[in-house]
């Protein structure tokens, strides 16, 4: 057990939620061992703002009609907003879809890139879903930071939580230090598990730290200050400015 102000290990950190996810893991279909970077690229777009559940099924029968850029864009714009639809804004993300479509086909030979900086100039393609893509897509290991692993990195580590996520370097780098070295499947699960960890167990909202395998070391959790020594507790809410963060910037693989 750690000592009054210690600071909380991301490899300690890393240990406790792989662990978890093992027996927690919810299974999408952007999560197969085998997902193109097509399939992870329409589902982080489809899942901003909108529950995984929801998102998973339409997924899946969008691939199976589009399951390349070029395709998507032989579908009626008309179809894919029908089908879309459970999601809402299905005019728009439609029509959202097929610019990201008509730039890989115009400016990549249909292919998703796999290139950061070429990922981020796509339209609609934000910082999360650059790293998502080239995590799960490519295998690539990169950190992804949505509200909830913000949350949850504030309440064990102390970090400072932002609007503007994308913009935050400090918590990409720390979030990046919680993945293992050399080992692309398990950097895979160790993203999953903080975005997982943060829908279920370190919600905005009633946070369950009885069952959290991280409550021991959580300063949130204990009640004691955090590393930046300013006191610390288990905030029921998140602040409303949080929730009105850019759509661009904003994610996640699994909510």
């Amino acid at each position: 057990m750690s000592r009054r102000g210690a600071r909380v290990s991301p490899a300690w950190v890393r240990r406790r939620l792989l662990a978890w996810y093992d027996t927690n893991a919810r299974r999408f279909v952007w999560r197969r061992r085998r997902a193109s970077p097509w399939l992870v690229l329409v589902s982080e777009f489809l899942l901003r703002k909108t529950g995984a559940r929801k998102v998973d099924p339409i997924v899946r029968e969008l691939i199976r009609l589009a399951p390349s850029p070029e395709a998507l864009l032989r579908v009626p714009s008309r179809r894919i907003g029908s089908l879309i639809h459970p999601l809402g804004l299905q005019n728009m993300r439609a029509r959202a879809l097929r610019q990201i479509a008509g730039t890989l086909v115009a400016e990549h030979g249909g292919r998703v890139p796999r290139d950061a900086e070429a990922l981020a100039a796509l339209p609609h393609v934000g910082r999360y879903m650059v790293n998502s893509v080239l995590t799960v897509g490519f295998g690539e290991p990169r950190p992804i930071v949505d509200a909830n692993v913000m949350r949850l990195l504030h309440r064990v580590h102390g970090v400072r939580e932002v609007v503007e996520i994308h913009r935050a370097d400090n918590l990409w780098d720390l979030a990046g230090r919680h993945l293992p070295k050399g080992d692309v499947e398990s950097a895979k699960r160790l993203n999953w598990a903080l975005v997982d960890f943060g829908a279920l167990v370190c919600t905005a909202r009633a946070p369950r730290c009885p069952i959290c395998p991280l409550r021991e070391r959580c300063p949130a959790a204990r009640g004691r200050r955090t590393v930046s020594g300013r006191r610390s507790s288990v905030p029921t809410q998140l602040p409303l400015s949080m929730r009105k963060n850019d759509p661009k910037h904003r994610s996640g693989g699994g909510r």
